[in-house]
């Protein structure tokens, strides 16, 4: 129309990767297909009479094909994950050329076919060295490995959708209390997981014993340990779920819980309905819980312990209400507890992007200190539970151990904040 000649039009458009796109269904119709063979390469296959293949290989999900092989056979061409195969050297890319000395190291095949725009990328691949040889597996929607991405994501709980931090993030800290927080997650009924991260004699703390609150042994001050009980968070000796006992870590938690929360106005905006899992599942290849009295101990492998060492499969879902450790004002969980407040799960520690016994400094609850979760990793002679290493993975520690303890509490659904979630303007709590 005439009352806009002469005039220009700008318009930005982003353009968003559906994250819920699977590898294979991206896969299924262009013109690249990539296949693992056995364990020793990935093969990249186009359409026949294409003449032209790049490629590239990436370890942080960012890959522009310029490569270009010597000569395409047959319009393949083989990355080796062992890097003393160099038969084919002319069409391939050895992975034993990349900088591997991150462990395990993520790497995806790129390829882009003739000068078409549109890149193909294939399912990370998990590269480790293991005697001078270079093996790559499949991530198969594993979520820690061959996960390059940090922010918010959301998932389900026992309330509904939960959307949980992740990696190295810096918009989720909270100053409550006088003290500073890290977000973990909003839980599926509305209330927000935190985790303790420094006073404000400390300031904010991202790593260090100022994340902490002190240490402390996770069981009772016990010198053998020797009952599969000892495991929980509270317990009766001889029974699955008990709750007729504390443990030790839970009395430094309360302890500190009475002395700087308790009576406090804020102490209002702390949910008493929201709970803390202590998963005592015993898994299908364990026995229950032994008596004590001289009966031989038989080793019990929780549901923590094949979710997380075996599988690779976390849950925000306590898969019993026994087991759910909730005040008793909660219309859910055991109500066993004091104060409503607890630690984090191993599960949390996973999602965040901790992974079983393999180095993540790059998450936000790594902070270069042992500390305790409240997961059951598996019991016999001894108990054992999760704990978060300094190297930021999560792994096992007898119940008899001396490490760190950050608390966890959840703020009220219809609580108000001000503030932009970085370290230097954390969400405040509006006053009334």
């Amino acid at each position: 129309k005439e009352e806009a000649a002469n005039k220009s039009y700008q318009s930005k458009i982003n353009v968003v990767a559906k994250s819920d796109i699977k590898d294979t269904e991206l896969l299924a119709d262009t013109e690249v297909l990539f296949t693992q063979y056995l364990d020793e390469y990935i093969m990249v296959e186009a359409e026949e009479n294409i003449p032209d293949i790049k490629y590239c290989s990436t370890t942080d999900n960012i890959c522009e094909p310029t490569l270009e092989p010597d000569q395409i056979i047959d319009n393949r061409m083989r990355v080796f994950t062992n890097n003393l195969e160099q038969k084919t050297k002319k069409v391939s890319t050895i992975l034993g050329n990349i900088d591997v000395n991150l462990y395990p190291n993520e790497v995806m095949m790129c390829v882009k076919v003739n000068d078409n725009s549109k890149i193909v990328c294939s399912e990370p691949m998990i590269v480790e060295e293991e005697g001078g040889f270079f093996n790559a597996t499949p991530c198969k929607g594993q979520l820690n490995y061959c996960d390059f991405t940090n922010g918010i994501y959301e998932a389900q709980d026992a309330d509904g959708t939960t959307y949980y931090f992740r990696g190295t993030v810096d918009n989720n800290w909270v100053k409550f209390g006088g003290f500073y927080w890290r977000i973990i997650r909003i839980n599926g009924d509305g209330t927000l997981r935190l985790i303790y991260s420094g006073s404000e004699a400390t300031g904010p703390v991202t790593t260090g014993e100022g994340t902490q609150i002190g240490t402390s042994t996770f069981s009772i001050d016990d010198s053998t340990y020797n009952d599969n009980a000892y495991v929980g968070y509270m317990y009766t000796v001889g029974s699955l779920r008990g709750t007729g006992a504390e443990s030790g870590i839970k009395k430094v938690v309360d302890d500190w819980y009475e002395a700087n929360i308790l009576g406090k106005s804020y102490e209002n905006s702390i949910s008493t309905e929201a709970g803390f899992c202590g998963d005592r599942t015993p898994s299908t290849n364990s026995s229950s819980i032994n008596n004590s009295g001289g009966t031989e101990k038989t080793e019990t492998y929780y549901a923590p312990y094949i979710r997380l060492r075996t599988n690779n499969q976390p849950t925000f879902e306590c898969s019993n209400n026994s087991d759910l450790y909730t005040v008793s004002g909660s219309s859910k969980g055991n109500k066993a507890l004091t104060y409503p407040v607890g630690l984090i799960t191993a599960d949390e520690v996973a999602y965040a992007g901790g992974v079983y016994n393999t180095s993540n400094s790059s998450y936000y609850l790594n902070t270069g200190q042992y500390y305790w979760t409240m997961s059951p990793d598996f019991g016999g002679s001894t108990a054992f539970g999760f704990i978060v290493a300094p190297i930021g993975s999560y792994d096992d520690s007898s119940v008899a151990s001396t490490r760190g303890v950050r608390p966890v509490i959840n703020l009220k659904a219809d609580v108000e904040l001000t503030g932009d979630g970085t370290i230097t303007s954390p969400y405040e709590i509006v006053a009334n």
